[in-house]
């Protein structure tokens, strides 16, 4: 349980930190205060929040998942939000333990461009669920099959590197 909420914690705080350096747009969330589903402040909340909601709706992931889903939030923030840009500033709060540890900025920044492989993921996904007529679906299906998995293990190998020296 710490490991989730360490993880949670992480997710909500780092996109916090990082949609501060976001100006204009959006105040974040829609009102009723700060919950589970007011994940961010400004402008990387239009993006980030249907996104979050959608693709990542799981509470129980490790920290090393959920700075791979904050890294895609924050490509696409910056990909699709003209307010939003710079460097992404991440950080590590444990549950009851230690305290914070800075995600350095150089492993955020690696990890924005290796999660660009979502996007090819969701129009593949796309693509196979509607077929063009003369397409078959068990090729459709092969083929996203193929690209989940070279995506997968491509992502498996990024590493998070904490200020502290420890690796994720």
């Amino acid at each position: 349980m710490r490991a989730v909420r360490a993880a949670v914690g992480l997710f909500l705080l780092g996109l916090i930190l990082t949609s501060l350096s976001c100006s204009g747009g959006n105040s974040g969330g829609g009102g009723g205060g700060p919950n589970a589903y007011t994940i961010t402040v400004n402008a990387t909340a239009a993006v980030a929040d249907p996104l979050y909601r959608t693709l990542f709706p799981s509470i129980a992931a490790s920290a090393r998942i959920r700075l791979t889903q904050l890294a895609y939030l924050m490509y696409r923030a910056k990909r699709d939000d003209a307010y939003c840009g710079g460097k992404t500033i991440a950080v590590l709060v444990p549950a009851g333990g230690d305290g914070p540890q800075w995600v350095t900025r150089e492993s955020m920044e690696k990890a924005e461009d290796a999660v660009r492989t979502f996007d090819f993921l969701l129009k593949t996904a796309a693509d196979a669920a509607l077929p063009l007529p003369d397409e078959s679906i068990e090729s459709k299906g092969d083929w996203l099959a193929k690209s989940a998995k070279h995506s997968a293990e491509y992502l498996q190998k990024l590493q998070f590197h904490l200020s502290g020296g420890l690796i994720l």
